[in-house]
């Protein structure tokens, strides 16, 4: 297949689920080269009939992936992925359409990685002082411009209210300022990083409102480039009690943990940006699991929660799940 003109190469490429694409990299340096390449990339995920959903994680700097289309018990469901010798180990703060964004504390470096074929593009640091952790960071992509971008707001010292918010074109290959640095009401109630959801072109976040203990969500419509307030379930009130955002079955999802009865409560919006369409979906026991602060990273196709411990960074299933009726 090698005397084959290229164009008829890839065609025939395209038509390849991913875990064969891994394979055939080895072929040749022609093909490493053609399965490589970003562009290719783009196509077969436009060109894929049947997309699928899985879940990357690292532990230990060990990077695996696991396919959430099958049951998180078949081995065959998760396979090592090795990242290029000249990326070292990053946290994911963001994936979209098949890439991951990122993140090395140390440099403040972003990475765009397509984890399956190893290309990579690292991300001009942004203007903020290195030293400020932004307390909210997204990535997603914008389908009108087609342009993948980088949101984030930080504190510009630790005893004012200023803070920059700023967002990264990859297209522009550049930083711009978006609000002015007294006019973001939002605040970060935990000591890291809020990373974002991204769902229908925007990027999603669970925050707190400066100067009262409220709890709001959030989004940032990449296209409009701007920040608007979305409904929260009724009777939802976060409180002491630790709670995240996610995307679970293709709905924007709040998981809340209550420590009372050692369960994890989880609403879905089935309809997005409408708040009657918020339903109480599950109820996770986490009597067995170790660390209080699970969080859901996805729903298999066969209904099972796959999450993480934070403490142990171990991606776990839980099976106690019990749908609300």
């Amino acid at each position: 297949m090698n005397n084959l003109p290229e164009d008829i190469l890839v065609n025939i490429l395209l038509f390849l689920p991913l875990k064969s694409l891994l394979r055939f990299k080895s072929v040749s340096k022609k093909w490493r080269s053609i399965i490589s390449d970003p562009h290719f990339a783009n196509f077969h995920f436009q060109s894929s009939s049947s997309l699928s959903h899985r879940l990357l994680h690292i532990v230990d700097s060990q990077v695996g992936s696991v396919d959430l289309d099958s049951s998180f018990f078949d081995r065959s469901a998760v396979f090592e992925l090795h990242l290029p010798n000249n990326v070292p180990p990053h946290e994911i703060w963001g994936s979209c359409r098949g890439f991951v964004l990122l993140h090395d504390f140390h440099s403040s470096n972003f990475i765009m990685l397509n984890p399956f074929t190893g290309s990579y593009r690292r991300f001009p640091n942004s203007p903020k002082p290195s030293e400020l952790c932004p307390f909210i960071c997204g990535f997603g992509y914008d389908a009108y411009t087609d342009d993948y971008l980088v949101v984030q707001a930080a504190n510009l010292t630790y005893d004012t209210d200023e803070f920059d918010v700023e967002f990264f074109s990859m297209k522009a290959n550049s930083w711009t300022k978006i609000a002015d640095r007294t006019n973001f009401p939002y605040s970060n109630g935990y000591d890291q990083t809020i990373v974002g959801t991204f769902l229908n072109g925007a990027i999603h976040w669970l925050v707190g409102r400066r100067y009262a203990s409220v709890q709001l969500l959030i989004r940032f419509n990449l296209r409009e480039r701007n920040f608007m307030e979305m409904p929260l379930p009724d009777g939802f009130e976060s409180g002491f009690h630790f709670s995240c955002l996610v995307t679970l079955g293709g709905c924007l999802s709040i998981c809340k943990i209550n420590d009372s009865d050692k369960t994890a409560n989880i609403w879905s919006m089935k309809e997005y940006g409408v708040k009657s369409s918020w339903t109480k979906s599950f109820v996770l026991s986490l009597a067995y699991i170790p660390n209080r602060y699970f969080i859901p990273k996805g729903l298999t196709q066969s209904g099972e929660i796959v999450g993480s411990d934070e403490a142990t960074r171990v991606s776990s299933v839980s099976s106690q799940a019990e749908q609300e009726k």
